[in-house]
């Protein structure tokens, strides 16, 4: 399975068992089973720890670049925290739900390289 085929895959919202049903019921309200399938996706308190760890790394990847520009052209300390914390906010939705959506794959994805011999 390629890189694109998983990333489309989590675009769509598609479940990693079925790639049928949606993982999202709306923007951030996630099904407990897939509606397709019945794939738990909901597997229990503390499963999307992990998706926190991949949010805070893709947010510092968003976040990095625009601070540094900031630095270099030479901006008011109130804009270099500003602008960063004002992106963060307003992005933070979709990171939430892509970061969910990426380790439910990967999760599924890893359970089953390790099934297979």
């Amino acid at each position: 399975m390629t890189s694109l085929n998983i990333f489309s895959k989590i675009f769509n919202n598609l479940c990693p068992q079925c790639l049928k049903g949606k993982v999202f019921e709306h923007f951030l309200q996630m099904n407990e089973n897939c509606p397709h399938c019945s794939y738990l996706i909901q597997k229990g308190s503390g499963y999307f720890v992990i998706s926190w760890f991949i949010n805070y790394i893709l947010s510092s990847l968003v976040i990095m670049p625009v601070f540094l520009v900031l630095i270099l052209v030479g901006t008011s300390y109130f804009l270099m925290i500003a602008v960063p914390l004002l992106i963060l906010i307003l992005l933070q939705p979709f990171m939430i739900r892509f970061s969910r959506l990426l380790w439910i794959h990967l999760d599924y994805n890893l359970a089953q390289s390790k099934k297979s011999p």
